[in-house]
């Protein structure tokens, strides 16, 4: 029976006779047989010769290394199935081989069956113990992959631990947050709320009924228009409009909220879009101020700044600053209005308002003694206002202030029009002067009080 399989036999006989009936042998059952005739060159072929699948070997090779030491090293350099074959049965001989891996221990002229079964034998033997190899290759290789995906899982565990400590105190974190925030939320003086895209309020602070009285429950559901003067609605939509096309925040939008007694309170309030993961607006957030008093202080600054400017007008007074700091002249509109300056400039020289006194040099040594001197600066003086002809007669009283190093910084002064009182004052006094002169030349004149007779 043929063994077809391609296999290639190294066959190690120092025998020409014994090697070439050997490969006959071995060759009429399929195999390819290569032939070497010592250790030395048995070793040479086993490394040269890839394909060689099995080596026959033969003990006692004559002359240079035996067939144990030849087996010895060829296994030393490669992996490959070894078979002895020797006539030698002595118990001595066999132990030689008992150190070296071999496939089995065939006893020359056996006969062609137990050489060739011994060949087939050791084949099977070794491709058994290469699949046991590999098997057990595998469950090394799996064995470490265990203890690493065991230290991954360990890993994974210990990251996992450390995870879920975060976890628990980022919810302590959390928790402690939403506590401060809703803390926050509640005990705000100022309005906080949220609408929905189309003007629904979803939420409201607990600040609008402190604010305007309205309970919670009858503002959260309701459109804003419920609670804004019907004149500031459309203003308050453009604003809510405006934030979802710019996409920003809008600050100090103004309106009127109606309180729960009917009145109404000036609001200021700033709002911003709301947005899920994907960037929609689902609504605005925002903050609401009462800004009542503040508006009403403001009106009553506009108000009596309105009076203080028409009793400037009525009286013909205005005031004025000089600030030593930056050497210019400030002027309430009257005060430009008596120098004839134009309202609404701002800031002068003081040669543009010293240019318009006409003792110039009086007034301005006035200011410089009061500087360095704190000298009274109570005047009366002429000045030709800007534009005119005619002169007219002021009147202004000034005082110094210092810096808290002591240091001269700014003067501050009333300036009034007494043109026309000083001119009264100035008739009154020649008139004075006339009618005592007239009395004083009165003795010399006689009165009659009849025909030809005086009193005198």
């Amino acid at each position: 029976m043929r063994d077809d399989n391609g296999k290639t036999i190294l066959l190690v006989e120092d025998e020409a006779i014994i090697a070439l009936a050997g490969k006959r042998t071995l060759e009429a059952y399929g195999y390819a047989v290569v032939s070497a005739s010592s250790g030395e060159k048995a070793v040479i072929a086993a490394a040269g010769d890839s394909r060689i699948d099995l080596v026959l070997m033969d003990i006692n090779l004559g002359d240079g290394i035996d067939g144990t030491e030849a087996a010895a090293r060829i296994l030393r350099e490669r992996e490959l199935p070894l078979v002895f074959l020797s006539s030698y049965t002595e118990r001595e001989t066999v132990e030689k081989t008992e150190g070296i891996t071999s496939y089995g221990y065939i006893v020359k002229n056996s006969g062609e069956t137990v050489l060739v079964a011994g060949i087939r034998m050791a084949f099977k033997l070794f491709e058994a113990k290469k699949k046991i190899q590999a098997q057990s290759d595998d469950m090394e290789a799996a064995y470490e992959e265990m203890q690493v995906a065991n230290d991954d899982l360990l890993q994974t565990i210990e990251e996992l631990n450390a995870a879920n400590a975060m976890v628990d105190e980022s919810s302590r974190l959390l928790s402690l947050s939403e506590k401060k925030y809703r803390e926050l939320v509640e005990s705000s003086h100022d309005i906080i709320y949220i609408l929905s895209p189309d003007g629904i309020f979803t939420f409201v602070s607990p600040a609008w009924t402190r604010v305007l009285g309205h309970p919670l429950s009858s503002v959260i559901g309701q459109p804003f228009e419920l609670f804004v003067h019907p004149d500031d609605v459309p203003a308050c939509r453009a604003c809510l409009s405006e934030a979802i096309e710019s996409g920003r925040r809008i600050e100090d939008i103004e309106y009127r909220a109606r309180h729960l007694d009917g009145s109404w309170r000036r609001h200021s309030s700033s709002a911003g879009p709301l947005r899920d993961e994907s960037g929609s607006v689902i609504g605005f957030e925002g903050l609401a101020v009462d800004i009542t008093e503040r508006h009403l202080a403001l009106e009553r600054l506009r108000t009596s700044e309105e009076r203080y400017l028409k009793a400037q007008r009525i009286g013909r007074v205005g005031n004025w600053e000089y600030d030593l700091r930056t050497d210019s002249f400030w002027g309430s509109d009257e005060a430009k209005r008596i120098y004839g300056f134009d309202p609404d400039e701002e800031g002068f020289s003081p040669d543009e308002v010293e240019s318009r006194i006409l003792e110039r040099d009086r007034v301005h040594q006035a200011l410089i003694d009061l500087i360095e001197h704190d000298a009274v600066y109570n005047l009366e003086f002429e000045i030709r206002p800007k534009g005119q002809e005619r002169t007219r007669i002021i009147w202004s009283v000034a005082e110094l202030h210092r810096s808290e190093r002591g240091e001269p910084t700014l003067v501050t002064g009333v300036v009034q029009d007494i043109t026309e009182r000083a001119l009264a004052q100035r008739n009154l006094i020649a008139s004075e002067t006339k009618y005592r002169k007239l009395i004083d030349v009165l003795p010399l004149v006689g009165a009659r009080d009849a025909p030809g007779y005086t009193n005198g």
